[in-house]
């Protein structure tokens, strides 16, 4: 399929997100032959700067831009999921639009009223069902101290939002995952991470 971690990890949530809602919230949009649906997640794109040799922590530091991602809740094939997230993905890399988007937030940070930034803010979130932060960290087990230290084992983000947050992050050879929401609006938690791990089996056997 030609496609990146990335990719895979974003169609099995939003099929993981899909089947919690129809089978555990019994959503009748989300069970087959309901029909298009708009589902929309803000996602962080981080932008490396430039290594400079006297100031590495700074050269290690990204700049983070937020953006708006259609993904497919509404397909209710796996590899038509896999298909459309490959393209909602692909259309966020582009060099152009990753270079508008940067120029249009900086210059709406640095000249807009806090009071316009807030209400532009509450406007974007809104609009948006979800969050989701995805972060590659190290691929080799890892010692904290180093010397005579322990193995981390996983390795979480936690982050509370004002919409659900999921944060995932690559470890060791592992996916590390949490979902911080309402528990009005996501009740019976454990179920749905025992469809988030089913979901790699199901994209996988497709």
């Amino acid at each position: 399929h030609h496609c990146s971690v990335n990719d895979v990890l974003m169609a099995v949530l939003v099929g993981a997100l899909r089947r919690y809602g129809a089978e555990v919230r019994g959503d009748m949009q989300l069970k087959a032959g309901g029909g298009r649906l708009e589902f929309k997640s803000i996602v962080m794109i981080g932008l490396p700067r430039p290594i400079d040799e006297s100031d590495l922590a700074g050269g290690l530091t990204n700049k983070m831009l937020f953006v708006s991602c259609p993904l497919p809740i509404d397909e209710p094939t796996p590899l038509g999921r896999l298909d459309r997230t490959i393209a909602a993905f692909n259309n966020l890399k582009s060099p152009s639009y990753i270079a508008g988007m940067a120029g249009l937030t900086s210059f709406v940070n640095s000249v807009a009223p806090t009071s316009v930034l807030r209400k532009t803010a509450s406007e974007v979130f809104s609009k948006h069902s979800i969050l989701v932060t995805n972060v590659p960290s190290f691929s080799v087990p890892v010692k904290i101290p180093e010397e005579q230290g322990s193995e981390m084992r996983e390795m979480h983000m936690v982050f509370p939002n004002i919409i659900p947050q999921v944060s995932m992050i690559t470890y060791n050879g592992h996916v590390c995952c949490n979902i911080v929401a309402d528990p009005g609006l996501y009740p019976q938690p454990e179920a749905l991470s025992q469809i988030f791990v089913e979901e790699f089996n199901v994209l996988e056997n497709a």
